[in-house]
């Protein structure tokens, strides 16, 4: 590996350390200054035509991906919004949107693209009474079921536009109403009540298979406004919506309820302000909180993971109140907040985690100057800071751990061998290696030949056969004899050597050859007859190495070497011993490459001065 300074910038949302691994959530932003009526956003709705419905406390919104189209009230409009202020958003048959005021229910009619604050004609035409329409959702089948506030619960069947009344759900004077409903996996329907009766309704049967009262009578059968979510598993998450009374989580299997976080030994989540619950595509639980942020539960590990607004980074949850949470057909989060607009979340947003200095977090970055990185055999990793001494990165606990290197904290090169012991290039402080316990630093002496050549160690490498070679800024290679705790030099300029001091790279290949990276060409070493073969740049030979300053060396899957230079990207060919060279004009986005690396898929990874890209092999062949 040559010298590059890979910028790891952290940015890591607040999270609960009761969680393995956590994984990083980077959002979205928008808000007021996007076309946004209200920063305070009360609900979402996604169309069948594809735009987002918004509600906030100052209007209805809707967003087609680029812009905002504002709906108010106007008292001398009968066709706008009867009020500014938006509870609920549902579609209804035929794509109308019905919109929940604290004035009434509208009716937005995509055909007129117009709102009616009248819905009795929108029922009579659906065969329900007129009345207030409190919830619709659509089952697996496309049907509709509306909650009456007063009537009860209506099944709109859209193939034979036909509708029933669902006696059985909860209807008539003594009956309390249903304040949530949700579909499970079998298209059955769960009905949760005002007074806390849950019921189960076989939407084939057509009637109640179960009955569960124990938030009836926890709650002393008080009227409140329970929300549900039936996860994919079909169990259920409830909660009271602007009351603090936590998160309830029923299991469909045992039929038993249990308080989340409530069970001995549980992970709490980091309040019991609930406001809204949804589930993403791997299956996790989005908790919104009032001052919590997001708590994200994964009910199969029994972990849960805090997401927490950082204002030292703008792709962090946009505030910690969150009054609404809505996941689009997409598999796009959208979290409404209290004053801050919108923030929304996709796992394709943001493919490459990326993380900050915060002062804000303890056991976060301690310096975002990185010069190298390598990985243990435990899949953690080692940073080499540039003045910031040596970072062990622990990928389970999602933790820095920083170590002070004898001789100097500008590390500029690291190995991790086959016995998993932490080799250690420095800055003019010599060569250490840290066996997990203990530091043991080699350092030059004047006049004494079987020390290191140079404290400035550029590169390490370790060979098929366990030697371990060290490139160094000014003293050439070096091979280290690690019984004898000796080294054996390699300088520019001896015969059978290097033509070069500086040593940038090393990479053996699959016939045993050193590949040498320098300032002055490109070395091939034969470690067992000690010869060496030159490259060198021409420029009246198009097919010679394109500069003699090397920066990479790699080699692919199928034992292609490529070399990155200061001036082109090049892939050796050993029949002609000659190098095809690749600039800008084969499509580079710039000539200098700094590193190089290959995926799963096999497209080659270039760092350049300008961006990282991923040709594929094949587009240079």
């Amino acid at each position: 590996m040559g010298w590059r300074a890979a910028i790891w910038i952290l940015a890591v949302l607040a999270c609960g350390r009761v969680c393995g691994q956590p994984a990083q959530y980077r959002f979205k932003r928008l808000d007021n200054h996007d076309g946004l009526s209200n920063n305070y956003v009360t609900c979402f709705l996604k169309d069948s035509k594809g735009f987002l419905w918004v509600g906030t406390i100052a209007g209805l919104n809707r967003y087609d991906g680029y812009a905002f189209t504002t709906f108010t009230h106007h008292a001398a409009d009968t066709t706008t919004l009867i009020h500014n202020s938006i509870a609920r958003l549902c579609e209804g048959p035929d794509g109308k949107i019905w919109i929940t005021t604290p004035q009434g229910v509208n009716v937005y009619d995509p055909a007129t693209e117009r709102i009616s604050r009248d819905p009795a004609p929108f029922l009579q035409a659906l065969q329900i009474p007129n009345g207030v329409i409190s919830n619709i959702i659509r089952d697996q089948d496309g049907n509709y079921y509306f909650v009456h506030a007063t009537a009860g619960l209506f099944r709109y069947d859209r193939h034979h536009t036909t509708t029933l009344l669902l006696p059985a759900a909860g209807s008539g004077a003594m009956a309390s109403p249903i304040v949530s409903l949700a579909a499970d996996p079998q298209n059955n329907l769960w009905l949760l009540h005002a007074d806390g009766l849950l019921q189960k309704y076989g939407t084939h049967t057509r009637t109640i298979t179960y009955r569960n009262d124990y938030l009836k009578k926890k709650h002393h059968g008080a009227a409140l406004p329970y929300t549900l979510l039936c996860d994919r598993d079909g169990d259920l998450w409830i909660h009271v919506y602007l009351d603090n009374r936590g998160l309830y989580f029923f299991s469909a299997a045992e039929q038993t309820f249990t308080g989340v976080g409530q069970a001995p030994g549980a992970v709490p989540i980091n309040t019991s302000a609930v406001r809204s619950v949804v589930q993403d595509n791997n299956g996790l639980l989005w908790v919104a909180t009032d001052h919590g942020g997001i708590n994200i539960i994964d009910k199969k590990k029994h972990t849960v993971q805090y997401l927490l607004h950082d204002p030292l980074d703008d792709k962090s949850l946009g505030q910690n109140t969150v009054n609404t949470l809505y996941r689009d057909d997409q598999g796009i989060v959208w979290a409404g907040t209290y004053k801050a607009g919108i923030s929304y979340y996709h796992e394709d947003f943001y493919r490459f985690p990326v993380y900050r200095k915060n002062p804000a977090t303890p056991h976060g970055l301690p310096y975002a100057d990185i010069n190298r990185f390598a990985e243990d055999a435990q899949g953690n990793l080692w940073i080499a800071t540039n003045g910031g001494g040596l970072l062990y990165f622990d990928r389970v606990k999602n933790t820095f751990r920083k170590h002070h290197v004898p001789g100097s904290d500008v590390i500029v090169s690291l190995y991790v061998d086959r016995q998993d012991v932490l080799w250690i290039g420095t800055y003019y402080g010599g060569l250490s290696r840290y066996d997990g316990r203990r530091f043991t630093t080699y350092r030059h002496h004047a006049g004494d030949t079987t020390s290191l050549a140079h404290d400035s160690v550029w590169e390490i490498y370790e060979d098929s056969k366990g030697q371990l070679w060290i490139g160094t800024l000014d003293g050439g290679l070096d091979r280290f004899d690690r019984e004898r705790k000796i080294f054996h030099h390699h300088p520019a300029g001896r015969k059978n050597s290097i033509h070069s001091s500086y040593v940038s790279e090393i990479l053996e290949d699959d016939h045993g050859l050193l590949w040498i990276g320098t300032a002055y060409g490109l070395e091939v070493m034969d470690p067992h007859t000690r010869h060496v073969t030159h490259y060198l740049s021409n420029l009246n030979d198009p097919r010679s190495l394109s500069d003699n300053i090397v920066h990479a060396l790699y080699r692919d899957r199928t034992n292609r070497l490529w070399v990155g230079t200061a001036s082109g990207l090049n892939v050796f060919d050993p029949a002609t011993r000659s190098f095809r060279v690749f600039r800008q004009e084969d499509g580079l986005p710039h000539n200098t490459i700094l590193s190089i690396a290959e995926d799963s898929a096999g497209n080659l990874w270039l760092s350049t001065c300008l961006i990282y890209t991923t040709p594929s092999p094949r587009d240079f062949f």
